[in-house]
């Protein structure tokens, strides 16, 4: 994992700790910051957000897999959806978008890029947060363990 991935997926753990601790608010500001700002602190906030979304998500899938003895692709598969959204509608929740999205990044930018096309900016906002709050729903009912716990120890990792 690069520097920018381990500060992204840290940005979209935060998120997602927000809001499995039930801190809507904060949740909503960290999505507000997001947006205003890219992951440089400048540029694209909508983009640098739905990439940190969607690192975090590619976490707890993995996390998920190991968890349940098969793959992520597996595991992505059989994923039920979630009806969660951070953006209000009309912005669309695209899942099999977004499960694709989040089922190509580890393997390849260029496959990243595609799926990523396929939808809008707050479309992928919600659609990756909603397949994030699913793979973190699951995890949790697999291991027994909380999201929260899960998401203190991702954040509490030594950068990779």
């Amino acid at each position: 994992m690069t520097p920018r991935e381990d500060k992204l997926t840290r940005q979209g753990t935060a998120l997602f700790l927000a809001h499995f601790s039930g801190d809507m608010a904060g949740r909503d500001q960290l999505v507000a910051g997001g947006l205003a700002q890219g992951d440089d602190g400048q540029g694209d906030g909508g983009l640098a957000l739905a990439n940190a979304i969607t690192y975090a998500t590619v976490v707890g899938a993995t996390l998920l897999a190991q968890a349940a003895g098969s793959s992520v692709d597996q595991v992505l598969a059989t994923l039920p959806r979630a009806e969660v959204r951070l953006l209000p509608p009309p912005a669309a929740l695209p899942w099999a978008d977004a499960v694709e999205l989040v089922r190509v990044v580890p393997q390849s930018n260029d496959a990243a890029s595609v799926a990523a096309r396929r939808m809008d900016q707050p479309g992928a906002l919600n659609g990756v947060f909603a397949v994030g709050v699913s793979v973190y729903q699951q995890l949790q009912a697999r291991t027994g363990r909380t999201a929260v716990d899960f998401l203190h120890a991702i954040i509490s990792a030594p950068p990779q």
